[in-house]
């Protein structure tokens, strides 16, 4: 969205390409986000991954990527075949530290958000949080009663979305078996499934 806007406000003209494993999301934005996308006009774009290889090469002024470091190698060695100038923006290994001092209620807060907001699908998603005892405390029972929906988007009690791809549970499963096999302890979860659903559970 951040690339689609700054493009817009400067008076260019954009091509949006969404993954080819996300949900067609353009369409409501032009109709839900009053301000900052009037602008934009939907078609029906091909969310193919050939498509994103073509527009790579296809004579734009400036490429715009968000996904996988892997995916973002490519694209850049694409652009680098013509010289087309290409912004990068992967996924990392973000993390968030709390001391003593902080707002500790607002820190539990943005910790849980940071985490969990698009069920972690997000470049700056924090993956890791070092912080006092306090805030571990205070996000407890917050964490304890979030849950994942299911992935035709029609549990609305859920507090975010499923996981896009579903190898992603499964390298969750090993970040969790890994931290308590190394001594950590889940405050909140652990490895099994509930109800049918991918989620971590006492």
């Amino acid at each position: 969205m951040g690339s689609i806007v700054y493009a817009l406000a400067a008076g260019n003209a954009v091509v949006f390409k969404p993954s080819e494993l996300t949900p067609a999301v353009v369409p409501g934005w032009s109709t839900r986000s009053p301000r900052s996308c009037r602008s934009i006009r939907c078609c029906s774009l091909s969310r193919l991954r050939a498509t994103g290889a073509a527009l790579c090469r296809s004579g734009v002024d400036k490429l715009a990527f968000t996904g996988s470091t892997e995916t973002g190698k490519r694209v850049m060695a694409a652009c680098a075949e013509t010289l087309t100038p290409v912004v990068i923006e992967c996924g990392g290994k973000d993390a968030l530290i709390v001391d003593a001092d902080a707002d500790l209620d607002a820190a539990a807060d943005a910790a849980l958000w940071a985490g969990m907001s698009n069920a972690g699908q997000t470049c700056v998603g924090v993956e890791r949080v070092y912080a006092v005892d306090a805030v571990v405390r205070r996000a407890r029972q917050p964490a304890d009663r979030a849950g994942p929906g299911a992935a035709t988007g029609e549990d609305r009690a859920a507090s975010y979305g499923p996981m896009t791809l579903p190898s992603q549970v499964d390298v969750v499963r090993r970040h969790v078996e890994d931290a308590l096999a190394r001594g950590g302890r889940a405050v909140v979860g652990g490895v099994s499934s509930r109800s049918g659903r991918r989620t971590w559970t006492r």
